[in-house]
Formats: C-alpha cells, sequence, structure tokens
C-alpha cells in the first residue's frame, strides 16, 4: 500500500507542475477522469501498483524500487 501511495504522490505532483486540471491530466494519460479524482483524493486501495506504475510511465514520471534484503 505505501508504494501505490508513493506513486500516487508523484501523479499528484506531476499534475501540479505541468499545471493541469484533472480532465486534461485524465485525457493525456487516456484514462476516465473518476481514476485522476480517485488518485487526487489518495483512494489507491482502489488502483492497482501495476495500474498506478503504467500511468506514471504516460506521465514521463521515473519509477524506481529498491529492495531491502
Amino acid at each position: 500500500m505505501l508504494l501505490r501511495c508513493e506513486l500516487a504522490e508523484a501523479l499528484r505532483r506531476w499534475i501540479n507542475r505541468e499545471g493541469i486540471t484533472h480532465a486534461q491530466a485524465a485525457e493525456r494519460l487516456g484514462v476516465a477522469q473518476p481514476r485522476i479524482s480517485e488518485i487526487s483524493r489518495n483512494k489507491v486501495h482502489k488502483l492497482s501498483l501495476d495500474y498506478l506504475v503504467g500511468l506514471c510511465a504516460k506521465a514521463g514520471v521515473a519509477v524506481k524500487v529498491r529492495t531491502a534484503a
């Protein structure tokens, strides 16, 4: 769940940095606007990790995963 929250935060920062509306972000990412709203409201339990990684890739947001042994 923590990874989902971090990816959602990265997408929120991207939206703010681009200065775009939720509708514009949805159009750019090829998703429905309610999905962007879920991300903005941090309702990440409704979204898969794979889905959020895909959105980050479309937005050009770099995703790095580190593991600790």
